[in-house]
């Protein structure tokens, strides 16, 4: 329904539906009836982007108050800046003296967007204020918050837990359902990604007669799509939480329409790897340690990545 927040603004485009013949027949509606578009129905081709377009709009004219933590009385402007490299990510910045576009300003948090799902990355304080804004402007349900000892908080698909010292991100939940997805459930598993066995077989001759006819057969093209399958599926998981399954999974995919018999044999021995180590994610601790080896590394990159418009 997130949708539905937007209006349907097409340059040069007036949309009718005609509308369904129940309400004709309860006498609802006139034979002749139609209705204009003034919405982003769903499942409409524009509506994803009209309703992104909308979003941005409403959230890079947002100004959120909030009273200062000091005794002095008053209280302390912020706005949200998108990212020049990530359309889906703004800066949190808090107002200068000078105002929205003064020099001054300075970054607070972060705001991540995926379509209607929004995740604030910032203090207590800031966030409900932020929440609060964002629920004047649209209808949300409740907010879920990061605590320590609190279940994890899933946003888009990747589970978000609070550890004593940081945060501890992973995707066990899409590990289960992948295991019962290829009956893996009860499977032996390892810790050893490619063993020697797998990874030296037999390698296939393309020159050959055999090989060639077998190209050409329709169980080499049914193996293929297999093969493709199972990659996208560990591939979703090694680009988010799991950088321990890259090389595996580039081994895998450049042998999927070379050889895709022996791509599959990789692609189940990574799921039986999955299953043994189903409770593996990234952790990000705030330590003493972590912020002098940032500060270190921050020193070797040019300022301008730190640049709030970027």
């Amino acid at each position: 329904t997130a949708f539905l927040n937007a209006p349907y603004a097409v340059e040069g485009e007036i949309l009718f539906l005609i509308p369904p013949k129940v309400y004709v027949k309860t006498g609802l509606i006139k034979e002749t009836e139609v209705w204009q578009v003034n919405k982003a129905i769903y499942g409409l081709k524009e509506a994803p982007l009209l309703w992104a377009k909308e979003r941005d709009r409403r959230l890079k004219e947002l100004t959120v108050k909030v009273p200062k933590v000091s005794g002095e009385g008053g209280e302390d402007r912020y706005h949200l800046c998108r990212l020049e490299s990530d359309v889906n990510t703004w800066h949190i910045l808090k107002e200068g003296k000078e105002g929205r576009e003064g020099a001054d300003k300075k970054v607070e948090g972060i705001m991540l967007t995926y379509v209607d799902d929004i995740l604030v990355a910032t203090t207590e304080r800031l966030a409900k204020a932020f929440m609060q804004a964002i629920d004047d402007l649209w209808t949300c349900s409740p907010e879920d918050v990061v605590k320590i000892g609190s279940p994890p908080v899933n946003f888009c698909g990747i589970a978000i837990e609070r550890t004593a010292t940081g945060y501890f991100i992973q995707q066990r939940s899409y590990v289960k359902d992948l295991l019962k997805k290829h009956r893996l459930e009860d499977c032996n598993s390892t810790k050893i990604l490619l063993d020697k066995e797998t990874d030296d077989s037999e390698k296939i001759d393309e020159d050959s007669d055999e090989w060639k006819k077998w190209k050409e057969s329709p169980e080499f093209l049914k193996q293929v799509r297999e093969a493709q399958k199972i990659a996208g599926e560990i591939l979703w998981l090694s680009t988010r939480t799991r950088p321990d399954l890259c090389y595996p999974i580039q081994r895998m995919t450049s042998l999927a329409t070379k050889d895709p018999e022996r791509a599959v044999k990789f692609g189940y021995r990574i799921l039986r790897y999955l299953k043994g180590t189903e409770g593996y994610g990234l952790r990000y601790d705030n330590t003493e340690a972590t912020k002098k080896k940032f500060k270190e590394v921050a020193e070797d990159w040019p300022q301008e990545v730190f640049d709030a418009r970027r």
